[in-house]
């Protein structure tokens, strides 16, 4: 097995073309607009409407996720079906779209552009001679070889009414269970008033874990317990602030006077919510301090994970203003913590378009996107030192997303934009 994740990009890059609409005001600028003014804003979305076309890939996996296929909406409610394989790079029409139009047309005897296929639900045999799909209500069959088309029966693998399951993964990597019961079934742990109370299944007797938690810092039902049931992670918060911002109906249908509206929205300097994870041990019935140094002003904490072997907890921790992003372990025996990942920005992180990540218990590593050679990149990170040994994609254009990681094979598919200067800027 190589030792290096090794990229493997999409053929099919993704272009994003913004669309910059003036203003028209009537009139003077000030105050409320005018009824025109309103009725062109509500038109805006259907004026907009199917006017960015090849602006995405959804790949569709198969052959042992050798090859996928991806269907492109083109103007006028035309589509196109692309086939890719991805192991010799080569990228072409998943089939003719004019003998199978004229294939469905002869046996349904309806009318059938070719250009806009009306299929759906398409599955594609790993040989790629054979593809089937539905149309007009009915699951129909195609060889490839001779655009013979016959209805699908009940009992064929590719009917479509079993598919094999697909190993895919999206997005960000997630986290341990949130549970109550311990994994061995012995322990429960339940609120009470802000408070956790643990609950000993075996000999149906309960006890307090906690006693500090109030209305203002107490504790959650979210609790992640170790692999091996000795050791639990509850959240504890403490609520943000309520600030209200006011804004005045000038002329409500219903009555003469106007109406005064109000709805929280925080300043920059209001306290937030803040969610925090605390560490206790089972067997001794008390709280492992943890120095909250490495995480004291959180937006949020998210993707909560044990190790297999239930020595150590991870977590994304995302600082408030979003400059500080980082991988935060906590030993289960001392509490002591450390920062696997650090990623500081002297601007901002876009972590909501721009953070994935992708635990390796078996190998110890963590595949981590980061902007942190001026373009958004994957790295592989050494989860037990926090060092980079190797980045996985690199050069002067920037990964989108990605679509899914094979850990036996050590692969991955993303989505990309860029890496071609001829085609111009973004």
């Amino acid at each position: 097995m190589p030792s290096r994740f090794r990229p493997l990009r999409h053929f099919e890059f993704t272009w994003y073309l913004t669309i910059l609409l003036p203003l028209v005001f009537a009139g003077t600028t000030w105050g409320q607009g005018t009824v025109a003014d309103y009725e062109r804003a509500r038109g805006l979305r259907a004026l907009t409407a199917k006017t960015v076309f090849l602006s995405n890939v959804k790949p569709h996996w198969f052959d042992q996720s050798k090859r996928f296929w991806y269907r492109n909406d083109l103007p006028g409610d035309q589509r196109s079906f692309i086939l890719v394989d991805v192991e010799t790079g080569t990228r072409r029409s998943a089939f003719d779209h004019t003998k199978l139009g004229q294939a469905i047309a002869e046996e349904t005897k309806k009318t059938v552009d070719p250009l806009a296929l009306p299929i759906s639900q398409l599955d594609f045999t790993d040989e790629t001679e054979v593809v089937t799909f539905s149309a007009f209500g009915q699951r129909w069959r195609c060889d490839l070889n001779t655009y013979a088309l016959s209805k699908a029966e009940a009992g064929d693998p590719q009917s479509g009414n079993t598919k094999p399951p697909r190993n895919r993964s999206r997005g960000r990597s997630g986290g341990s269970q949130s549970r109550g019961k311990s994994p061995d079934g012995k322990w429960e742990i339940v609120v009470k008033d802000h408070n956790l109370i643990l609950r000993d299944l075996v000999a149906n007797e309960e006890s307090p874990l906690t006693d500090d938690g109030t209305e203002k810092d107490g504790y959650e039902s979210r609790i992640y317990w170790s692999p091996d049931s000795r050791k639990m992670v509850a959240m504890r918060t403490k609520p943000g602030g309520d600030r209200k911002v006011y804004l005045i109906e000038s002329s409500p249908k219903d009555q003469l006077q106007p109406k005064l509206h109000s709805y929280n929205y925080l300043k920059p300097g209001d306290a937030i919510r803040q969610t925090t994870p605390r560490l206790f041990d089972i067997a001794s019935r008390r709280e492992i301090p943890v120095d909250t140094g490495l995480f004291s002003n959180p937006w949020s904490v998210g993707q909560i994970r044990w190790q297999p072997d239930s020595r150590r907890l991870t977590f994304v921790y995302n600082q408030r203003g979003h400059q500080v992003l980082r991988v935060v372990a906590i030993d289960a025996d001392t509490g002591e913590t450390a920062a696997l990942v650090d990623e500081v920005s002297a601007t901002f992180f876009d972590y909501a378009n721009k953070q994935f990540s992708r635990f390796f218990d078996a190998t110890h590593e963590i595949i981590w996107m980061s902007e942190r050679d001026g373009w958004n990149h994957l790295y592989l990170i050494d989860s037990r030192t926090g060092d980079v040994k190797n980045q996985i994609t690199q050069g002067e254009w920037i990964v989108r997303g990605v679509d899914r990681v094979d850990e036996e094979e050590r692969q991955i598919w993303f989505r990309a934009a860029g890496g071609y200067p001829e085609h111009g800027p973004e």
